[in-house]
């Protein structure tokens, strides 16, 4: 998997809105850098919910 994955990592305490956040910049950046996104907002989506429990 060398090259195709990276790890985001922290300190201490993160919250859900954190975590969102870490997403949606993540998301923005790779579409910026030219990568194709199939559904925008859909990492999102999935995060929210399931932080949510569902």
């Amino acid at each position: 998997m060398k090259g195709k994955m990276f790890r985001i990592g922290h300190l201490g305490y993160v919250s859900d809105r954190d975590i969102l956040t870490a997403v949606a910049a993540l998301e923005a950046t790779l579409q910026e850098l030219g990568h194709s996104v199939s559904n925008p907002g859909g990492a999102i989506a999935i995060a929210a919910k399931i932080l949510a429990g569902n």
